[in-house]
């Protein structure tokens, strides 16, 4: 029951779409993120609306869409990065090697979080709240102290299934392989059902924004669901083919096709 995904910026206005969709705008050239592996919205000293994505080559970038393009930060020391969050204006990941780290949005520096290898078994993974929480192969869920790398188990191994991980509303919610949507208590780990099961079935990205969950499907479906009672809506169908999806706490989407274009959507510009 579980997991999560990404994208980033430069300048240039091209609205996309189907009429009746959002229109997504284009804010890179062609090409310029093809080789991003992992993205995250977040924020940095200077701004409050940035992109944060890790590229295979493993260098780490920041950029301020639409405004600037892509600013390295750091070393090229990234390319193992399997899992990428962002929390009081730092990046966290996790490496395939299971290693936890903190890194510096100023400057791109480093350092391990918790003993090496722990977070080997993650499937997915949030954070709520300044913790990370995570689903294990096992089926665990587990909350990790973000300052030491403590971690605790929460609940039952009923995780096992889990395809994508999201936090919003002081709860986490996880999509199923089978495509069922549950509300978790951070604190016990207990689930409740949202909406009909195998809903998201077809579910291929999934963030949250502005308190709400946005997914897309396999054949472009674009849905916003409300986390409250599990209601969703079509807002439309996307005509590029986004590789990866993320989102950031102002209200804007993100997504990164598979020709390398970054587009971005204004959640605020969506009529209700």
């Amino acid at each position: 029951m579980k997991t999560l995904s990404l994208l980033l910026s430069f300048l240039i206005y091209i609205p996309i779409g189907h009429s009746q969709s959002p229109e997504w705008e284009k804010f890179s050239e062609r090409g310029e993120y093809k080789e991003t592996i992992a993205g995250i919205g977040g924020a940095s000293f200077e701004a409050a609306d940035v992109l944060y994505t890790v590229e295979n080559s493993g260098k780490l970038f920041d950029s301020y869409p639409p405004l600037f393009g892509k600013i390295q930060l750091g070393k090229a020391e990234f390319s193992a990065t399997k899992f990428i969050f962002y929390s009081n204006n730092k990046i966290y990941t996790i490496e395939y090697s299971g290693s936890l780290y903190e890194v510096s949005t100023k400057d791109g520096t480093w350092k391990q979080v918790g003993r090496p290898g722990d977070w080997k078994a993650t499937i997915a993974g949030t954070i709520l709240n300044s913790s990370l929480y995570t689903a294990e192969s096992s089926g665990a869920l587990y909350r990790t102290n973000l300052k030491t790398g403590e971690w605790s188990k929460i609940g039952n191994p009923d995780f096992i299934n889990t395809k994508f991980m999201v936090a919003a509303n002081n709860r986490l919610y996880t999509i199923e392989k089978d495509g069922t949507l549950y509300e978790i208590d951070p604190d016990n780990g207990s689930w409740n059902q949202l909406g009909k099961a195998g809903g998201w079935a077809a579910t291929v990205n999934a963030v949250v924004c502005l308190g709400k969950m946005y997914s897309i499907e396999s054949n472009g479906a674009f849905y916003e669901t409300n986390l409250k009672t599990g209601t969703w809506k079509l807002l439309g169908k996307i005509d590029f083919k986004p590789e990866f999806l993320m989102s950031a706490d102002w209200g804007y989407l993100y997504a990164v096709d598979s020709a390398g274009f970054l587009y971005g959507l204004n959640l605020k510009d969506i009529k209700n």
